[in-house]
């Protein structure tokens, strides 16, 4: 329900210029394209209140971008999904319509390790993608099996790695 606040009236939130868009003076639009999380970590409630993964087909988001786009004239999206790459194909589907609506957009989004690969992140970058958080929450391999994080050190290299290469800044919340 867009109608119901002026997202303008929100500070920016960002540094640097991606896209020719500077991340200090735009307002950052959240925007969800899931919900909830396949995995089930000990220390997040996610997957008990949503029991299962539920995600916006790519066209129905990049839909609603470019209605506020058109209305709001914004630039700048944040992604606040728990997973957002938890369905790989509707993350493409969404970056193939950004691109073909020639949307140009910052785009952030927080996602797991096990969730990305070299084709999804270039796919990402292509749309307007300037960083992901992943929930790495230790680097600590006995930590990471205790509280059932289902991922392990090798997994956190190659996504950093491939998000590096990708040129998207890799972040870890």
């Amino acid at each position: 329900a867009w109608d119901l606040i002026n997202p303008l009236k929100y500070p920016p939130r960002g540094e640097g210029i991606y896209n020719g868009i500077d991340l200090s003076k735009e307002a950052r639009f959240s925007i969800i394209l899931s919900r909830g999380c396949m995995a089930s970590c000990t220390f997040c409630s996610s997957w008990i209140v949503w029991k299962v993964y539920r995600y916006r087909t790519g066209k129905n988001v990049a839909d609603e971008i470019e209605m506020l786009v058109r209305k709001y004239n914004a630039k700048h999206f944040a992604f606040y999904d728990d997973t957002l790459t938890g369905n790989r194909e509707e993350v493409i589907n969404f970056c193939k319509e950004v691109i073909k609506r020639k949307l140009k957009l910052a785009l952030h989004g927080t996602t797991r390790v096990d969730r990305v690969d070299k084709e999804l992140l270039n796919w990402m970058k292509r749309a307007g993608f300037y960083e992901l958080s992943y929930g790495i929450e230790s680097g600590s391999p006995a930590m990471l099996s205790k509280i059932n994080k289902k991922t392990d050190l090798n997994k956190i290299f190659q996504a950093a790695k491939l998000t590096k290469k990708a040129k998207i800044r890799f972040c870890s919340l």
